[in-house]
């Protein structure tokens, strides 16, 4: 009988070491997303910067243009 026990506690153990390490897994996958995640916000808005950037210096150009001519 104490062997059906040591081996059954040995399986509960397994079982949750298993578990332990499914749930770290898929922490680690969120954190990766959510990691990725921002990265790609960050890349976003430093395109929509560079965008900005080039539209408002276009526009300053053609203003500045503008006044020298009259």
């Amino acid at each position: 009988m104490a062997e059906k026990e040591r081996e059954a506690e040995r399986v509960k153990k397994q079982r949750e070491a298993e578990q332990h390490a499914a749930e770290e897994k898929a922490e680690q996958a969120k954190r990766d997303a959510e990691e990725q995640a921002a990265a790609a916000r960050r890349q976003e808005m430093l395109d929509l910067a560079a965008t900005f950037e080039a539209d408002v210096g276009s526009v300053v150009s053609k203003i500045s243009g503008a006044a020298s001519d009259m």
